[in-house]
């Protein structure tokens, strides 16, 4: 009857490995996968702000897709996915719609915006 208790004594060492390891798996760059698992910094947060009041008119709340436009949440971007090449569609807009936000957003802003897009993603 000893063996059996040696095997229930390590089960509570086990459980603590497999916490760590799985919770040390589910830390993320924020600014490039989203899920249950990731944590968003301060910028995604703000990020998601400003597309609420910006964009998500056109793109959908949480990017979900408009009635004109594409989902953004989860797909690919037709101009690039890079932080850069997002903050310069921001910036600039895209023909056929999509107008240039460098008016009224500083770069700060557009670079929240941008890694909330890549957290979208």
């Amino acid at each position: 009857m000893k063996k059996p208790m040696k095997g229930i004594r390590a089960l509570p060492c086990l459980a603590m490995i497999a916490v760590a390891l799985v919770a040390g798996g589910c830390q993320r760059d924020d600014a490039s996968t989203k899920g249950a698992f990731a944590e968003r910094s301060p910028q995604v947060d703000r990020g998601a702000a400003l597309f609420a009041r910006y964009c998500s008119t056109c793109h959908g709340e949480k990017g979900s897709g408009g009635h004109m436009t594409a989902p953004l949440a989860g797909h690919s971007f037709s101009f690039g996915s890079d932080k850069e090449q997002l903050m310069d569609t921001i910036r600039r807009g895209r023909p056929q719609g999509m107008p240039a936000f460098k008016d009224s957003l500083d770069e700060a802003q557009i670079a929240a915006l941008a890694s909330y897009l890549r957290w979208l993603q």
